[in-house]
């Protein structure tokens, strides 16, 4: 996992009163409504089991992030405390789990989704990262951790990282593991960060062999709007193209045509130039069909996965600049000479994407939505070439 994705998320939380401070670690995170909140561990808010906080409020509560350790921390407005169960604090089924609504903090945390899971992950490397206190005793500094699943329920699963252990054996996992509570533990696919849980605690009072309780939080952020993914089926559908109702896309043709608009004019004049004459209408209709169709399933993706659509509408807004620049108003001779210039934009804008996307995006979703790319150039007419007339 590149350890860039989770220096975005990872925030420092802290807790003040007058008799006493608890400092751990967090994550940022949005739900579907794109509202902001930052996820950790509820005994960062107020305190541990026999030494809880008295009148925790919102002042006393502060959120920081730093992208590099180098940098100053920035101050993240707490705007509310969502979910903390303290009453049940020292209960032993407590899930020690805090949600707070924070403030605005931009896009840092668009590849972030919850996810559920149960038993499927088990030889899967996840990462965490945290403000582990042995490395600075302000928890000034983050570092990421590795980790594989150990056991899990439904509600609760251990993890192992053998990165937590002190390899001088001066330090126990006790004193290593001090800051990190609150950290999210995460699997990395398809450029998606999927938020399994929250480290909360050793798995026993020694941390044996690097043992971390994690809690499971899938039925926590339902109740704010969140909708957590099940894991490993969901990973599938990441960048899987859908097959949309016949009747719908036609419903869209069909109302495209009527408006008999610029737009449409643009398209079917193209269409001359690229097709013979007699297929020219039925060219149309075929160009729209994959047009809307590939719309209506990015749409759905961009839902799953927002680095997909970041790199699609990054690839149209360089083939538009381009396309403008070398194809724009040029003169064909023929039709074949005007389906090299068609194939030629489709091949740039492959290689826009892929260049972003790596070898993760699919042949299916490449050829479809680069002729949907292609199709927006001739529908808005900055692809416009001319055929020459003699």
């Amino acid at each position: 996992m590149r350890s860039e994705l989770l220096k975005k998320v990872a925030v420092r939380v802290s807790t003040s009163n007058s008799n006493s401070t608890t400092i751990g670690s967090g994550i940022l995170i949005k739900n579907q409504s794109n509202d902001c909140f930052v996820i950790t561990a509820g005994h960062c808010i107020h305190g541990k089991k026999g030494e809880l906080l008295e009148n925790v409020s919102l002042d006393n509560i502060s959120v920081k992030y730093k992208y590099n350790n180098e940098d100053s921390f920035t101050e993240i407005k707490v705007l509310e405390i969502v979910y903390l169960d303290s009453e049940n604090a020292e209960n032993e089924d407590y899930h020690d789990i805090a949600i707070l609504e924070v403030e605005n903090f931009g896009k840092q945390a668009d590849n972030v989704k919850c996810a559920s899971f149960y038993g499927d992950l088990d030889k899967s490397t996840l990462k965490f990262r945290g403000f582990p206190q042995w490395i600075n005793e302000e928890l000034n500094e983050s570092k990421p951790f590795e980790c594989v699943i150990d056991d899990d329920d439904n509600t609760k699963f251990i993890v192992k990282s053998e990165d937590i252990k002190d390899l001088s054996l001066m330090r126990s996992i006790n004193e290593t593991s001090n800051g990190i509570s609150g950290s999210g533990v995460f699997l990395e696919k398809e450029g998606i960060l999927f938020l399994l849980g929250i480290i909360t605690d050793l798995r026993d009072d020694k941390g044996t062999f690097g043992h971390l309780l994690c809690r499971k939080i899938g039925s926590i952020v339902e109740k704010f709007n969140f909708e957590p993914m099940y894991l490993p089926c969901g990973l599938n559908n990441l960048y899987k193209w859908q097959k949309i109702d016949k009747e719908l896309i036609t419903d869209k043709v069909n109302n495209f045509q009527e408006l008999n608009n610029n737009h449409f004019i643009n398209l079917k004049r193209k269409c001359g130039v690229l097709y013979d004459v007699n297929d020219v209408d039925e060219m149309v209709v075929e160009l729209l069909e994959c047009f809307f169709e590939a719309e209506i399933n990015l749409e759905k993706l961009y839902k799953v996965n927002p680095i997909l659509e970041q790199n699609i509408v990054n690839a149209q807004i360089d083939l538009k600049r381009r396309v403008r620049r070398i194809y724009n108003r040029r003169r064909v001779s023929d039709k074949e000479a005007a389906q090299n210039i068609y194939k030629e934009v489709i091949d740039f804008y492959v290689n826009l994407v892929v260049s972003d996307s790596g070898n993760d995006i699919s042949n299916s979703i490449l050829d479809r939505s680069s002729d949907r790319a292609v199709t927006q150039l001739l529908i808005n007419c900055d692809l416009d070439f001319i055929e020459e007339t003699v």
